[in-house]
């Protein structure tokens, strides 16, 4: 998968793998949590993401993208996915 492809999935998360991420786990736990697939990007593994995320600017991890749009990292994750709710 690359960058351009978020839009054609559902929940994507960059983040990493080889040293511990809070975060990231604490995002996997709670897409996992509230049942939505997602697919988890190491940019331990694939380094064009980490130049993703760098190109943007962001200089933290997780990124979480939704449906091609940039949610944030963890910290805005439960509004968001409040937000979804109030629109089912």
């Amino acid at each position: 998968m690359a960058p351009e492809d978020f839009n054609a999935n559902g929940w994507v998360i960059v983040g990493r793998h080889v040293r511990p991420c809070r975060f990231c786990e604490m995002t996997k736990n709670l897409l996992d949590a509230c049942g939505f697939n997602y697919t988890f990007l190491s940019y331990d593994n694939h380094p064009i993401f980490k130049k993703f995320l760098s190109e943007q600017g962001l200089t933290t991890v997780p990124q979480i993208y939704h449906q091609g749009k940039r949610v944030g990292g963890y910290d805005q994750l439960g509004a968001y996915i409040a937000s979804l709710e109030g629109v089912a």
